[in-house]
């Protein structure tokens, strides 16, 4: 895991963090059950709940701090609090409506020893070393993240027209799904850091750091601001929300009665109004159908959001795990 300090920014986002055991910003893609021609019902409606194993690099800022990381899933797994995830797809004939709320709670601990870097005081003087920590701090950040699309089925094709050597009884079929939508991100932070003085030397001369304007400094895993480096604590809880509009589309094909595979993609934010710069995200996977009500899913997914202010870049990827429920 790595740090890097950044000044002026707005909220730390330690974005997921497991995006929790994790994130699904997207449901997982449904697969309709392929054992039989499609359904006679006008509706369906699932439920899902999932697990979402991922790694996290993010480069985000709190107030004056900013954080630079790469994070594994094993230490996002050491530093998670709490997480909730699910959701539901509704359709309606053609129609579908999709639906994934999911939070978490990961607070990472850091401690930093001292650490020294050339300075130079004024353009034409001598140089000297300047020396900023030893320093403690820690990072607590709850993360909500809901996802609504509406969407229609623009295709649907049996095998049998695409395959030679398919039966025309074939109940296999490939469909094409297209969506537009809303993913709202909210973001509450807090940030403390407790940092001893720093010491400034230039030649054999200590130099008072009160009179002297002091740069960022990368202090480790812990990025410092140079008003910070005189020692003191630093405080900071902050809530950030925006909303991204985005667009998608999911395409599905029956493997056998039971399974089937599916591809969904999506983008957005574009910087309209308060949105992010942009946003997108990709899962594929498998669906096995074991029971006429119940699914397993697995899958891996990426997702990326950049955002000045709050989140200039963060990308979740990892495998994901879940059960389906169809009424």
């Amino acid at each position: 895991m790595q740090h890097r300090a950044r000044s002026s920014r707005g909220a730390l986002v330690r974005a997921a963090a497991f995006l929790m055991v994790a994130v699904g910003l997207s449901a997982p893609a449904r697969a309709d059950d392929p054992a039989a021609p499609p359904s006679q019902r006008s509706w369906d409606l699932e439920l899902f709940g999932y697990g979402y194993f991922s790694a996290l690099d993010i480069d985000a800022q709190a107030g004056d701090v900013s954080v630079d990381e790469s994070v594994s899933f094993g230490t996002l797994w050491d530093n998670l609090k709490w997480a909730l995830y699910g959701g539901a797809e509704l359709r309606y004939e053609r129609a579908i409506f999709l639906a994934d709320v999911m939070g978490n709670q990961t607070r990472f601990d850091e401690s930093e020893g001292a650490r020294t870097r050339p300075f130079q005081l004024t353009q034409t003087g001598p140089g000297g070393a300047l020396t900023a920590g030893p320093a403690d701090g820690w990072f607590r950040t709850t993360l909500w993240i809901a996802d609504f699309k509406l969407g229609l089925n623009a295709v649907t094709v049996p095998y049998h027209r695409i395959f030679d050597g398919v039966a025309p009884d074939d109940p296999r079929r490939i469909k094409l799904d297209v969506f537009a939508g809303l993913r709202y991100w909210n973001v509450k932070t807090k940030l403390h850091l407790d940092v001893a003085p720093g010491t400034l030397r230039v030649g054999n001369t200590t130099v008072d750091l009160g009179s002297v304007s002091l740069p960022n400094f990368d202090l480790g895993d812990l990025g410092l601001p140079g008003a910070l480096l005189r020692g003191g604590t630093r405080s900071v809880e902050e809530t950030t929300d925006w909303v991204d509009p985005i667009v998608a589309f999911r395409v599905n094909a029956s493997i056998s009665d039971t399974i089937s595979t599916f591809v969904l993609a999506d983008c957005g934010g574009w910087g309209i109004g308060s949105a992010s710069q942009f946003t997108w995200q990709g899962i594929g996977g498998f669906r096995w159908q074991f029971h006429e009500h119940v699914g397993a899913v697995v899958a891996y997914r990426a997702i990326q959001v950049r955002r000045d202010g709050a989140v200039d870049k963060a990308t979740l990827k990892g495998p994901m795990a879940g059960l389906v429920v169809r009424f």
